[in-house]
């Protein structure tokens, strides 16, 4: 592994010499990547992670939750189908939806169902990038509040090349969130919860891979 420390102002110190795999660019580039990402989940919560997730991740999260949609349909239970893709869709519509689209309508409706902010803070400070074939870790100090009072935590942000961009992997966090919304019935790891709050109105019926109506 290759590690590279990035100091606050953003100026650049090896630690060990870059692999080739990991250059001092790469890394500056995928630190930047990775304080945009928390900076507008910070302020726009879980909808702002489609436009920094890797196109495999994308599409990762969309087979992850298919089966959600399934299992609510064997149930005879429309409201998340409604919800994200309107009152004539079917689970085939979501399954053949554009993987970023997806993404988008689901996480407004678990933007309602999970309203906690996935990230607070209020400085950001990158610590370092570490490589691990074929992407790399950026670590994360957060700091929420000031003096005495202040909070601090470490938050890891996973990310994979593409093309000549870094793009942000599916976070615990989020495939946790999904998870949560899986009926008790289909998910072997459920915990008591307490009811979701009622969902959005449905959304108006749009053509296939443009984006969720407005809220």
């Amino acid at each position: 592994m290759t590690r590279v420390s990035l100091a606050a102002a953003g100026v650049l110190a090896l630690m060990s010499l870059p692999s080739p795999a990991m250059s001092a660019p790469d890394a500056l580039q995928a630190a930047e990547v990775a304080r945009g990402y928390l900076e507008a989940i910070r302020a726009e919560g879980f909808a702002a992670q489609a436009r920094y997730l890797h196109p495999e991740e994308l599409a990762r999260f969309q087979r992850m939750l298919i089966p959600v949609f399934e299992a609510h349909q064997a149930e005879g239970n429309r409201a998340l189908l409604n919800a994200t893709f309107g009152r004539n869709a079917s689970v085939t519509d979501a399954r053949l939806a554009e993987p970023a689209d997806f993404m988008r309508r689901f996480v407004r409706v678990m933007a309602v169902r999970l309203p906690e902010q996935p990230v607070g803070f209020d400085q950001l400070q990158v610590l370092g990038a570490v490589e691990e074939a074929p992407g790399m870790h950026v670590l994360v100090r957060l700091r929420t509040g000031s003096g005495e009072g202040a909070v601090e935590s470490l938050e890891v942000v996973s990310l994979l090349p593409d093309g000549g961009a870094w793009r942000v992997r599916l976070s615990p966090k989020l495939e946790a969130a999904a998870r949560s919304m899986m009926p008790a019935s289909q998910d072997p790891d459920a915990r008591p919860r307490l009811e979701p709050r009622a969902l959005p109105p449905d959304p108006v019926a749009v053509p296939e891979g443009t984006g969720p109506a407005d809220s």
